[in-house]
């Protein structure tokens, strides 16, 4: 089944609340790099409860500064301060000022102290970032055993760069590689869309996600529908749901775009649950 990844905070708040052991708070403040599409230093965000498993990781996040500026900010999670495992990687977060919370259905060992940056298209750009480290409860739905997330696709220009057939509705004949080799074997995935810089009306998107070498694609996501809205309030959270799927590692990845105004260009990733 899918698993939430995605609300506004009250709801999640409710949730979590029921699910959680511990939690850090969210105000802990992270600083990119003075120098563009570079993580700042990692700062700790908290350690997981130390007599059971964690086996989600709600992570709410806020970002600091002017509404709709275009800063293409990410985080990054790790176990160990500027060194350890990466179990987050390229988290794309945009610029959105309000409260947000992400449901990432990763499992982290008891008494593990996470560490995150932050980068941003803006030098020296911050955000909140804080956690609730659930354990059980109704947001813990997902199999277990899922150690890393990460990314696929170039989240320094807000995702690798697609654009749209010339006619409305109407896919793209060749698709557009995300990666062209993955790292670790997905066993889910969670599509990402960041609109046209610029966009002035509610744009629908709809998504083909392939696998294989190029010219012999093989589709194993159709429709994947997205919406941009205005760019003056940025819609650049990654999508809604996770998706089930079976994918090795070293497989190329590519994608397709439809949109409802021909011709235009939107960012693509795709994040890997391994």
């Amino acid at each position: 089944m899918p698993w939430p990844i995605r609300a506004d905070a009250a709801p999640f708040k409710k949730h979590a609340g029921a699910a959680r052991t511990s939690s850090s708070v969210v105000t802990t403040t992270l600083t990119a790099s003075a120098s563009i599409n570079t993580y700042g230093t990692y700062v700790s965000l908290g350690t997981t409860p130390s007599d059971r498993r964690t086996h989600g990781l709600l992570m709410w996040v806020t970002v600091t500064g002017s509404t709709g500026t275009d800063t293409n900010m990410c985080v990054t999670l790790r176990t160990v301060s500027g060194s350890g495992t990466i179990i987050v990687s390229d988290f794309y977060i945009g610029s959105q000022l309000q409260l947000m919370a992400y449901y990432l259905p990763i499992t982290v060992l008891p008494n593990t102290a996470i560490y995150g940056a932050v980068k941003c298209g803006t030098g020296s750009r911050t955000a909140g970032v804080g956690f609730d480290f659930c354990t059980s409860g109704e947001w813990v739905n997902a199999p277990g055993g899922f150690s890393r997330i990460t990314c696929y696709g170039n989240v320094n220009s807000g995702g690798t760069q697609v654009t749209a057939h010339a006619s409305a509705n109407t896919y793209t004949t060749t698709p557009v590689e995300l990666t062209a080799s993955t790292t670790y074997p997905m066993r889910a995935f969670l599509f990402s869309h960041t609109p046209t810089p610029g966009t002035t009306t509610a744009e629908s998107c709809l998504w083909s996600l392939m696998r294989g070498g190029a010219g012999s694609e093989v589709e194993f996501a159709d429709r994947t529908a997205t919406t941009a809205t205005t760019e003056t309030v940025i819609n650049r959270w990654p999508g809604g749901l996770w998706q089930a799927c079976d994918i090795p590692s070293s497989t190329r990845l590519s994608t397709r775009l439809a949109c409802s105004t021909g011709g235009k260009i939107h960012g693509a990733m795709l994040y890997g649950l391994s």
